[in-house]
């Protein structure tokens, strides 16, 4: 009779049945050195090398296609909130003294609010929603150049 705390035994002593794709072949790095690096395993195009450098160009790219979807997407007080909050980095009870409305206001407005199960309003899923929908398209026609414009404000 086998007991359960057995089987851990059996797991660790039973043969490894053979698996070529867990080959680790030995290589020595005189013979990678003989490659040339466009033929290398780590080749990267000098557009990638720039973006992977400069990663500050992408996401100026994506923020110039979200603040062009707020602009579609949102009204004009989501908008406002949305800026200070996330862009200028205030606090919910900050925006809501600059607003003068309420704390609970200001986050309905950013992350909508629950009645009867469901999520209504709120900017943020306004904006997850649409950049789902669309956001692939838009994003592929964003160039990747570093040189790209910045932000507008």
């Amino acid at each position: 009779m086998k007991r359960p705390y057995n089987q851990c035994h059996e797991l660790r002593t039973r043969k490894r049945e053979f698996n070529p794709d867990f080959w680790e072949v030995p290589v020595e790095w005189q013979d990678l050195c003989r490659f040339s690096e466009q033929q290398g395993l780590w080749h990267e195009t000098l557009a990638e090398a720039e973006q992977r450098l400069h990663p500050r160009s992408r996401v100026n790219d994506v923020m110039r296609v979200i603040r062009k979807l707020m602009d579609e997407v949102l009204t004009e007080r989501q908008r406002d909130i949305v800026c200070l909050y996330f862009f200028e980095q205030k606090t919910q009870y900050e925006v809501a003294e600059l607003l003068g409305i309420s704390v609970s206001s200001v986050s309905q407005h950013l992350f909508g609010k629950r009645r009867a199960g469901t999520l209504i309003g709120g900017a943020i899923p306004k904006l997850r929603k649409h950049l789902v929908q669309c956001g692939e398209a838009r994003l592929s026609d964003v160039s990747v150049h570093p040189q790209s414009s910045k932000v507008p404000n």
